[in-house]
């Protein structure tokens, strides 16, 4: 369903949606993935976003559509979840993977 696009959803939204108590979603995501609630969730739209920005699908689309698309409320809260999850931006991220898409085609 990708709920994670939905810009604002929050912990107890979540907890209503699949009827388990806030305590446990953050526990379990604390135990198994050793992140927030808003990091987990930001890490499901920022490769949302990383997978479009490969896919001439979305060409004609710019970066921050891509963000606000996949959920983000901001270009900087996007960029910024992007840089932490991935070490780059992802305009670097874009650039460096069609170069290689493209040396591999050669």
């Amino acid at each position: 369903q990708k709920v994670y696009r939905d810009s604002t959803l929050n912990l107890n939204q979540l907890g209503e949606l699949i009827n388990v108590p806030v305590y446990k979603i953050s526990k379990a995501l604390t135990q198994n993935f050793g992140k927030t609630f808003p990091e987990f969730i930001n890490y499901y739209r920022v490769s949302e976003v990383k997978e479009k920005l490969v896919s001439s699908n979305y060409d004609n689309l710019t970066i921050e559509a891509l963000a606000f698309d996949s959920g983000f409320n901001t270009p900087s809260s996007f960029y910024n979840a992007f840089k932490k999850e991935f070490g780059i931006t992802p305009k670097k991220y874009q650039k460096l993977a069609l170069l290689e898409e493209s040396e591999m085609i050669s």
